[in-house]
């Protein structure tokens, strides 16, 4: 039979509406929670040791989570009938933004935007090999 133990949550919540230097260490499919398919977005942040991540849906309209992130990333929002690779963004320096959701003993951060904190990445698609452009 399987056991599962408890560990500490001795970890003090970011604060709210405060920016944290991080990056982008990857993006995943996230699961679908009854809402439609999500994006999870992991990142690093400096001087932090503890994995922090933030979901998404797969939107793309104006009023999405995810196209707010991408365009804090990218300085420019989603033209329709454009397609971004998120991998892209592996990698790329940014900021996120904390809220706390929940009460008592259930309190946690919650990500709620992320800009870019440095020039993104010289993205121009080398003369031999354009099928890798990122958007």
């Amino acid at each position: 039979m399987p056991s599962i133990t408890g560990t500490p949550t001795n970890f003090e919540l970011h604060t709210e509406n405060e920016w944290y230097p991080a990056h982008i260490e990857d993006i995943l499919d996230g699961d679908d929670y009854g809402y439609g398919p999500t994006i999870k977005w992991v990142f690093a942040l400096d001087n932090e040791e503890r994995e922090t991540w933030g979901m998404t849906s797969q939107s793309a309209s104006p009023r999405s989570k995810a196209y707010k992130w991408i365009k804090g990333l990218r300085g420019t929002g989603i033209a329709e009938g454009e397609t971004i690779k998120l991998e892209t963004f592996i990698g790329w320096r940014c900021a996120v933004m904390f809220e706390h959701k929940g009460e008592g003993e259930d309190l946690r951060d919650r990500v709620v935007n992320v800009k870019r904190l440095t020039d993104k990445p010289d993205l121009t698609p080398s003369s031999t090999d354009s099928k890798d452009a990122p958007f």
